[in-house]
């Protein structure tokens, strides 16, 4: 499983209540109707499965548009650490692993979600692999980028079955690679553009190889909620 860079897109201000009650309802207020409809089959899920019957209110309020990823994972997050977090024995990475489980489809881009949501719980940029030691970069490596829009990704062009294990392994161990480099040298220069744009023709080459996603300059092509890539370009 390959690692990820994942920030801060901007901020919301959410409110989440929890109740007893005899059958679960789970209330999303603020949120585009995608969203508000993948929210409410998570924490179903997450409270189907863990057996607690619960009502759950989400408001939230938007002063601007964010990356559809970073509002599903970071509200994921808060949701489920809002319960396991009061536990004082439970730390970042376990609450990942609780907030993975609740997943279901969304299991295609698990290390996706997971980078996207200890980010969120940490508050700042991240590099991580699941199940890894992580580590922090800068708090503002990331600034200067923003979300263009977001694509769905087809079924890959290149798959294991159609190029052989070790052509497709390669690949996508290239595309991981790159990303622990461009980590190593944010961290060392504690700038963000310079590093990523001297490896994001092998990043987005690759994306564009396997996802057929296309890219232009100063932009990225990342993914983000399940089966879908966002476009992130650097503010110039």
């Amino acid at each position: 499983m390959n690692p990820y860079i994942a920030g801060i897109a901007g901020s919301v201000k959410a409110e989440i209540l929890h109740e007893k009650c005899a059958r679960t309802v789970v209330v999303v207020k603020g949120l585009p109707r995608a969203i508000t409809a993948m929210l409410k089959t998570y924490w179903n899920r997450m409270l189907e499965d863990s057996g607690i019957e619960m009502c759950s209110t989400v408001r939230v309020e938007l002063a601007r548009r964010l990356p559809p990823s970073g509002l599903y994972s970071g509200l994921t997050a808060y949701l489920v650490h809002s319960i396991v977090g009061h536990d004082s024995g439970v730390d970042l990475i376990e609450t990942l692993e609780v907030a993975r489980h609740a997943d279901g489809s969304s299991k295609d881009w698990p290390g996706v979600l997971d980078a996207l949501r200890l980010a969120s719980l940490s508050k700042g940029p991240v590099v991580y692999r699941s199940d890894d030691e992580y580590m922090k970069l800068p708090a503002k490596a990331l600034d200067g980028l923003s979300h263009e829009y977001t694509r769905r990704a087809e079924a890959p062009l290149v798959t294991r079955e159609s190029v052989g294990s070790e052509v497709y392994s390669g690949l996508i161990h290239l595309m991981g690679v790159s990303v622990v480099e461009a980590a190593r040298r944010i961290l060392d220069t504690r700038d963000f553009w310079p590093p990523v744009a001297r490896f994001l023709s092998i990043h987005a080459g690759v994306a564009e190889a396997v996802w057929g996603i296309s890219y232009k300059r100063n932009c990225i092509p990342s993914p983000g909620i399940p089966r879908r890539f966002e476009v992130l370009c650097r503010d110039v």
